[in-house]
């Protein structure tokens, strides 16, 4: 008997894993409907699209990580150490606040502030993109592949084709975030903010390499989330530095040219590597292609329209969101209730209601708290500490994810995924 493609079943993959992308273009039709023939005011339309959202599925999935880590008390007895120094992610954001307020007299809080929410949306859009390759890679195991060539290639064009329409919304359809963007701040300034923050990566980039000669799973997790801070506050200095020198209009320009030229030149090698497969009788995942193709399609489809910024972030997001409450979901029921309901992870498995409830109160008092934080605090040193703070979920999030989902590294979570050894990742 042919082993199935899909990584649950054809239906709830199609439902949950892909389908979502018809979702993010459902939505933009019905913001254009509301704000075009409906005439609702475009706050309101915001406010329709963003609360509900942050609140039932984004604050939620955040929610579905702490269920499998910190609510877990096997990741908890056998990561201790992880589980303890990753919580410093939270940290992060107002120790840096509070280094460039006393740094010249707070001269460079306002060009950090707008460097941190940018490189926090960044860092968010990135995790999004992870995940979708990392299910990729789990479709690839699936069907046997095991050619690195194309692997290195369907990682180009995944990479490529989400990276160049993020580019080019943030290049040509540039919207004020934050309380620091709408004051604005001081071009020649960042190259000073570009100048610590590299001090910053050099930083990291020791602590990687004191923990290189520890072998533990937990010394990888925080080496490699290091080394994550590492590359994001070096590329982050090093763009900033161009950009100080050429102008950020012209170095954001230059940016998308090159992901363009780099999605166009990605997208024909696959297309060359495919013919070549299938010619040689070689097809290859269905299940995969329609992934990859999916989430190109959504990124460009939603990106490239030039839409409000809430509502883009809306629109994609929601797409991560559904494929990862399904997996977690999928996991838990395979290994949380397998080992009974004694266990408050076993009941929150077991009960679908009393899982949405926990994790849309979740939802609700963070990004309820967030959102006060952001409209309501006008001083810009409160401001971005505290709004700071609230990224430290978003960013502990990631951090757990860089660890949680390596199946190549876990035989029990390969197990309860049903894909066997995977060289690959199921999330960010």
């Amino acid at each position: 008997m042919t082993a199935s493609p899909w990584l649950i079943s054809r239906r709830q993959d199609l439902l949950w894993l892909i389908g979502p992308a018809l979702l993010s273009f459902a939505l933009v039709a019905v913001y254009y409907a509301l704000v075009g023939p409906l005439h609702v005011g475009h706050a309101v339309v915001v406010a329709m699209f963003y609360l509900p959202w942050a609140i039932a599925f984004d604050g939620s999935h955040a929610f579905a990580t702490y269920s499998r880590s910190y609510l877990d008390r096997g990741f908890l007895t056998s990561s201790v150490p992880f589980a303890t120094l990753s919580l410093l992610v939270f940290a992060l954001g107002p120790a840096l606040v509070l280094g460039f307020a006393f740094w010249k007299d707070g001269g460079l809080l306002r060009s950090f502030a707008v460097t941190f929410n940018r490189f926090a949306l960044t860092w968010g859009y990135f995790h999004l993109c992870r995940q979708h390759w990392g299910i990729a890679s789990l479709y690839a195991r699936k069907a046997g592949e095991h050619d690195p060539v194309g692997r290195r290639l369907e990682a180009c064009l995944l990479g490529a084709g989400l990276a160049f329409p993020y580019v080019f919304f943030t290049s040509q359809f540039y919207q004020p975030l934050g309380l620091a963007e709408r004051l604005g701040a001081p071009e020649q300034s960042f190259d000073e903010v570009a100048t610590l923050l590299l001090w910053v990566a050099l930083g990291a980039l020791l602590a990687v390499t004191s923990l290189r000669s520890r072998a533990s799973e937990w010394s990888r997790g925080i080496r490699s989330s290091f080394g994550s801070l590492a590359i994001a506050c070096s590329s982050t200095g090093t763009f900033l530095l161009a950009a100080s020198s050429v102008g950020f209009e012209r170095a954001m320009s230059l940016a998308c040219a090159i992901t363009g030229v780099a999605f166009a030149v990605s997208a024909v090698a696959c297309l060359l590597w495919l013919a070549v497969r299938i010619h040689g009788g070689r097809w290859p995942s269905g299940p995969k292609w329609l992934l990859i193709s999916s989430a190109l399609l959504a990124h460009n489809g939603v990106f490239l329209l030039g839409l409000p910024v809430p509502i883009a972030v809306v629109a994609i997001t929601i797409f991560h969101n559904l494929q990862y409450h399904r997996i977690v979901r999928y996991y838990s029921r395979n290994t949380y209730l397998a080992a009974g309901r004694g266990t408050l992870v076993g009941r929150l498995a077991g009960s679908v209601g009393l899982f949405i409830a926990a994790a849309v109160l979740f939802g609700a008092v963070t990004t309820v708290s967030k959102q006060l934080v952001n409209q309501l605090l006008e001083n810009e040193f409160w401001n971005y500490l505290v709004g700071a703070m609230f990224w430290g979920i978003a960013f502990h999030h990631y951090v757990l994810d860089a660890v949680l989902w390596r199946p190549s590294r876990s035989t029990a979570l390969a197990r309860s995924l049903n894909v066997g050894a995977v060289a690959g990742e199921a999330s960010a």
